[in-house]
């Protein structure tokens, strides 16, 4: 996934997941810190989003930054640090959706999902020519010896991680309704 729009994906995502954990949210007294729906967002976060993120930044980074920035020159503690700032992000826009599912304010929690996404959209559609070749920073600069995305093996990365995170969403936000209902039996 591109390095630009994984932070506004994250926090959409995160969001999201807070909707899914409302009943918990609301019915749970004390911090959010105590809500098993915050353990599951932060295992979603450490072991799909943020591996996911992680493989584009150290295997495809020039692709990753669009070819704006040319891989090889990027410390990598830049990369420890946008990976670190990926895993965070999920939680943290569980945190500010569920304040507004404690304050019972579900509507509030439309814009803060989908404002992020439309973000997101409208950075891939700028950097859509640039995110369709697979080759090196120099290979784009110097044209023509970069090869299309799809088929390339980064390519069929972006494929594959995005079904594991599709399937992965899915799946913690069952589990986060299933822990909402939980809490509203009892």
């Amino acid at each position: 996934m591109p390095a630009y729009i994984v932070p506004l994906v994250g926090f959409s995502i995160g969001v999201l997941f807070s909707w899914a954990a409302g009943e918990e949210l609301t019915r749970a007294a004390g911090s959010l810190g105590a809500t098993r729906s915050l353990a599951v967002v932060v295992l979603f976060s450490f072991l799909i989003f943020g591996p996911m993120s992680g493989y584009f930044l150290a295997y495809a980074t020039d692709w990753s930054f669009a070819y704006l920035l040319d891989g090889r020159h990027l410390p990598s503690a830049v990369m420890l640090v946008a990976v670190l700032l990926n895993i965070a992000v999920v939680p943290l826009g569980f945190a500010v959706g569920a304040a507004q599912v404690r304050r019972r304010r579900l509507m509030a929690l439309l814009p803060l999902g989908v404002v992020p996404l439309a973000l997101a959209a409208v950075v891939v559609g700028v950097l859509a020519r640039r995110l369709s070749l697979y080759g090196t920073y120099t290979q784009v600069h110097r044209g023509g010896s970069a090869e299309p995305l799809p088929g390339s093996p980064v390519g069929q990365a972006v494929l594959w991680f995005l079904l594991c995170l599709l399937a992965g969403i899915a799946w913690t936000t069952r589990e986060l309704r299933l822990f909402s209902l939980a809490s509203r039996r009892g």
